[in-house]
């Protein structure tokens, strides 16, 4: 013989995360006031989706959105605008980072997918970093379309975590010019 309970988890305990969440429509908001909240996979295929909304003061400063896992495994991380079209994904083991983001206001999705293990549960934080520079990239920028300005005057900057795209858009204009462009780094 065997029983089967079960019991409500409440939205603020150990996983932070009540079921169901797997679609825009049963997403979690995210408070800026509490910018650290909790989640888990507990099963295979499980999705969190997570609803965060940008207003102004949000985005004249660049964001740092983390999800910490240092005991889980495989986890991806998905931005998409509020339609739910894909804006940046980056996946790892340990945690993932999309970082120096520069959102427009309006509402985002976040998906958090993976390897299920309902021990090993995560930690999605955002941070606002900084106000963006014009000699520092800002992401998303994967894309012609989210390409960032190239001010041939500076010298620009940016960071390439594991296959991170970066795209720039030059405009010239005049009589034709000869140009070198040269990236050093690691």
């Amino acid at each position: 013989p065997w029983v089967l309970t079960a019991e409500p988890e409440a939205a603020d305990g150990p996983t932070g995360d009540a079921e169901p969440d797997d679609q825009p429509s049963s997403a979690h908001q995210l408070d800026p006031a509490r910018p650290v909240v909790r989640g888990r996979l507990a099963t295979v295929g499980d999705t969190d989706v997570w609803r965060l909304t940008v207003d102004e003061t949000m985005a004249a400063r660049q964001l740092d959105i983390r999800l910490i896992a240092p005991d889980a495994p495989m986890r991806q991380l998905c931005l998409s605008d509020a339609s739910d079209v894909l804006v940046q994904c980056r996946s790892g083991t340990g945690g993932v980072v999309l970082g120096d983001l520069l959102l427009a206001p309006g509402d985002y999705l976040l998906r958090a997918s993976g390897t299920a293990d309902p021990d090993a549960g995560y930690v999605l934080r955002i941070d606002a970093t900084s106000a963006p520079v014009a000699d520092y990239e800002t992401e998303p920028n994967d894309t012609p379309a989210t390409a960032n300005p190239f001010d041939a005057s500076l010298v620009m900057r940016g960071r390439a975590d594991g296959g991170d795209v970066d795209v720039y858009r030059m405009v010239v204009t005049g009589e034709p010019q000869l140009w070198q462009v040269q990236a050093t780094g690691a």
